[in-house]
């Protein structure tokens, strides 16, 4: 709402830079109201105020008593001696030369003090409590003043005079929280939160869009995913995700990070780059008495593999060699090479190179990797017998 202002005249009465006209409403008389601005001063009480226009007569002043709550930074704190008082206030910038002396409706201000640029502010009278900003060049004659705050000599603020957005969910240092689940709540805007807490013993999280109410975890808010990152004790470091949805939410175990340093992914049992064993289905191959070594790894969807067959005197070879993979390949074209190995002749000590190609998803194929490439059989690339080897190494996408 536009104010019709002289601003000349406050001009020759309180030099600014930069100004804020406001409509302020009071609540009850000699009660703290916020009054939100957007001024940039140095500090947060290097801000003046003005009474332009009031609907009652009244005082507008600034509670300058031992219990005083200082101003923060887009906010200054006003009295009016008049309950519901309305008026409209013109906010400064002090100048950084001006002196400027506040006091409750008990103390005498004098009629004309002087608030000009060029000259030095010379006040009198008597006061309860003053406050001076700045003492360059400022005088104060007569009177008594019984207790004066000075912020030119830097002194610090006592913790009473520490003011918080919600001062009863607020902590000092080295002070716990003592509930069930502690948790500390942030948000800096929209529905999602951030969250540092503990939901259970020996677990602290650190998580957005999520929280645990003691029997389910929830969205704050529905349309949107959730992440949390959890430390446990005896379990390590987690990593979970939620999907949007409706609650309460399902929380996907992303990575673990075990207590010695294994890192675990996308639910695996087996540590990321560790090896283990697997059973192969063979095709065309009876084992019998003989002895397979099967050992893989797997990295994200790259899974790398060694497959040693020894035969025994009860192993044989009725056609093409066949296997299945450890964890399902990606479809690829039958040209399409997934690995070499040797077929090892015990007779003479002779060995004969093999290539591995997909037959599908579920199985894979040898042949010679002599040329022309030939099926493998009971006779190719050699006449297996008791004491020979396969052995194949191979590496592939996972489907």
């Amino acid at each position: 709402m536009k104010q019709e202002v002289d601003f000349p005249t406050l001009k020759r009465h309180v030099p600014y830079a930069q100004h804020q006209i406001v409509d302020v409403t009071f609540g009850a008389a000699h009660t703290d109201t916020e009054i939100k601005h957007i001024l940039l001063p140095p500090t947060p009480e290097h801000i003046d105020y003005q009474v332009i226009r009031q609907a009652q007569a009244g005082q507008v002043y600034h509670d300058m008593t031992g219990e005083r709550v200082p101003w923060r930074e887009g906010v200054v704190r006003l009295r009016s001696d008049v309950a519901n008082a309305r008026v409209t206030l013109l906010l400064t910038v002090s100048h950084e030369k001006r002196t400027l002396i506040e006091a409750g409706p008990a103390s005498t201000v004098p009629a004309t003090p002087s608030h000009t640029h060029d000259a030095a502010d010379t006040v009198s009278g008597e006061f309860a409590v003053a406050r001076i900003p700045d003492l360059d060049g400022s005088i104060i004659t007569s009177g008594e003043v019984d207790e004066a705050f000075i912020p030119s000599l830097g002194r610090p603020k006592l913790p009473s005079e520490i003011a918080y957005e919600d001062e009863a969910n607020v902590f000092t240092a080295n002070q716990a929280i003592n509930k069930t689940r502690p948790e500390l709540t942030l948000l800096t805007s929209g529905t999602a939160k951030g969250r540092i807490g503990q939901h259970a013993a020996n677990r602290v999280l650190l998580s957005h869009n999520l929280s645990f109410n003691g029997s389910a975890w929830q969205r704050d808010d529905t349309g949107a995913v959730g992440a949390a990152l959890e430390v446990e004790s005896s379990d390590g470091i987690n990593f979970y995700t939620a999907a949007a949805g409706a609650n309460p939410a399902t929380l996907t175990r992303q990575v673990r990070v075990s207590r010695t340093g294994q890192i675990f992914e996308r639910e695996r049992t087996v540590a990321m780059g560790e090896w283990t064993t697997w059973t192969p289905t063979w095709t065309n191959v009876t084992v019998g008495n003989g002895d397979v070594t099967a050992r893989y790894s797997h990295i994200g969807k790259t899974v790398h593999f060694t497959l040693q067959l020894i035969f025994g005197s009860m192993t044989a070879v009725t056609g093409l060699i066949g296997f299945s993979p450890p964890i399902n390949n990606k479809a690829a074209s039958a040209s399409e090479v997934y690995g070499v190995g040797v077929a090892y002749d015990a007779t003479d000590g002779s060995r004969r190179p093999l290539i591995i190609i997909s037959g599908s998803a579920i199985l894979m194929r040898v042949q010679s990797g002599e040329h022309p490439a030939v099926s493998t059989s009971s006779v190719s690339p050699i006449t297996w017998a008791t004491g020979d080897q396969l052995y194949l190494r191979g590496t592939y996408e996972e489907a």
